[in-house]
């Protein structure tokens, strides 16, 4: 089979075993809890793929019964990685995580790759520095510096405004060229009756 080729060279198979969950209910019928019936027989992803991958530096995969739980299955433990990674303040810390989680057909495969892990790692950090650097920026853009005014300043101000405005109506009451506004609404009664009469 063509798909076997795309396998990391030397990767191991292991058999997949889901939970199986069974729920308590109260008289109502309410789920109070909910507790795994083959905990000592089900697969744990963590330890049983992620950190003996993690510790070994050997690909490993199992394959699931759809493409979906596949997909699911890959989106849940890349995601539980980078949020392992990302709670560490260094790379080389001892707790991050250089495993990479991919998908080949219905196959979950668990490949150790420390420079793609660091990548994203770097690109969270930059992500969450420059957030950091806006809520600063944010928060000093909105607490300006507060002058005060005094109320000898605030009623020059109101002066000098009035006065501009009383001297800009002067200026245009010099025009006599400009019709009032009574002569304006006669000349347009008077087109709206030769309208009319027509």
């Amino acid at each position: 089979m063509k798909i076997l080729e795309l396998l990391p060279k030397g990767a191991r198979q292991i058999r997949y075993i889901h939970p199986h969950y069974e729920y308590e209910e109260d008289d109502e019928g309410n789920v109070i809890g909910e507790y795994c019936i083959n905990e000592d027989t089900c697969t744990n992803v963590w330890y049983d793929c992620i950190s003996k991958v993690h510790n070994t530096k050997r690909a490993i995969y199992y394959r699931r019964r759809t493409n979906e739980l596949a997909k699911d299955d890959v989106r849940k433990y890349s995601y539980d990685i980078a949020i392992n990674n990302q709670n560490e303040e260094t790379w080389d810390s001892k707790y991050c995580r250089y495993v990479r989680v991919r998908r080949l057909g219905r196959r979950v495969m668990f490949i150790y790759d420390e420079q793609h892990m660091k990548k994203i790692w770097l690109k969270a950090k930059r992500k969450l520095d420059l957030d950091e650097a806006n809520r600063k920026r944010k928060v000093l853009k909105l607490t300006p510096d507060l002058n005060e005014f005094s109320l000898t300043d605030i009623e020059r101000e109101i002066g000098e405004r009035m006065k501009e405005a009383k001297s800009l109506l002067q200026s245009t009451a010099d025009y006599t060229d400009v019709p009032s506004y009574e002569d304006h609404y006669r000349e347009r009664e008077e087109i709206t009756d030769e309208y009319n009469s027509q």
